[in-house]
């Protein structure tokens, strides 16, 4: 069956919002000494391909280990916001009748994965925008950049908007253009830690029934 891995690989060289700390990934155990190999990572909970929780944003926010798994798990389409001259994703990209679990955003900023440029003037969701989806009936919203609000934003309109109506967030998604024009089955599986506000998630698209 044909699986679409959505997901960055986490390295040494995985950027980091600016502000926060880089990933550090180092060998604890080697097979020539120790007889095995182990890694040792020390990371934020927004490494990487990550979801966000609503206590991420919200002081009475639920944690990611509350949520029931049902909620990592359903439809899903991609819209194409590729426009080279659009940064602020407008309402009008999606329609309210609008009938899917997850709606991810293919910009094609990706493309700029693990440069300098990556967290520059990258595309983001309007506030008009992520009202809108923020009143669909769908369990949660992806981009394939760093976050759903601008660079310089302060109020994080996009992120309370879409936290506070129940709405989960996927950020630094990469390979959306695999998936435009075909409906799929979306798996965002973000690591169980206790009372977490986000974490680092392993998406996959599947394009085709499982039975």
């Amino acid at each position: 069956m044909p699986v679409y891995d959505l997901t960055h690989t986490l390295s040494a060289h995985t950027p980091a919002y600016p502000g926060t700390p880089a990933p550090h990934i180092h060998p604890f155990a080697k097979i020539e000494s120790e007889g095995f190999r182990e890694l040792s990572l020390t990371l934020t909970t927004h490494s990487g391909t990550h979801m966000d929780a609503p206590a991420h944003m919200l002081a009475n926010g639920s944690f990611l280990d509350e949520l029931s798994p049902d909620l990592f798990v359903g439809t899903g389409i991609v819209i194409d916001a590729s426009s080279p001259d659009r940064l602020a994703l407008s309402a009008d990209l999606v329609s309210d009748s609008l009938k899917t679990d997850f709606i991810l955003f293919h910009t094609g900023w990706d493309r700029n994965w693990e440069q300098a440029a990556y967290f520059d003037s990258f595309p983001y969701l309007s506030p008009e925008l992520a009202a809108r989806l923020s009143q669909l009936p769908i369990k949660g919203v992806g981009i394939d950049g760093p976050s759903v609000d601008a660079r310089d934003s302060r109020d994080f309109k996009a992120h309370l908007e879409l936290l506070g109506n129940g709405k989960l967030i996927l950020e630094n998604l990469t390979g959306l253009s695999q998936l435009l024009n075909q409906s799929f089955t979306l798996f965002a599986l973000p690591l169980k830690v206790k009372q977490s506000d986000g974490a680092p998630a392993r998406v996959l698209a599947l394009t085709k029934e499982l039975l």
